[in-house]
């Protein structure tokens, strides 16, 4: 959605799984959605996700948590280390 027409706040929303789903020739295990207030606000936290996504040792941990809070808590201290 257009930033300039639906009011949003800039947030981060994962789907974590712990068996991979096949996107085009990739076994994927996270997908990110990210909303935005406007056109450049998201861009540190973008660049947070694409590190995220590199880490495949955190990676494979995020998708194997028992739980949305242990997720949130790995998410977290990845962000903020």
């Amino acid at each position: 959605m257009d930033p300039d027409v639906y009011p949003q706040q800039l947030g981060l929303t994962l789907l974590v799984s712990a068996n991979p789903v096949k996107y085009e020739s990739a076994q994927v295990n996270v997908v990110a959605l990210l909303t935005t207030p406007n056109k450049t606000d998201h861009l540190p936290l973008l660049y947070q996700v694409k590190n995220m996504a590199k880490d495949t040792t955190f990676i494979h941990t995020l998708s194997q948590s028992a739980n949305t809070k242990e997720a949130e808590k790995l998410v977290q201290k990845f962000l903020t280390a």
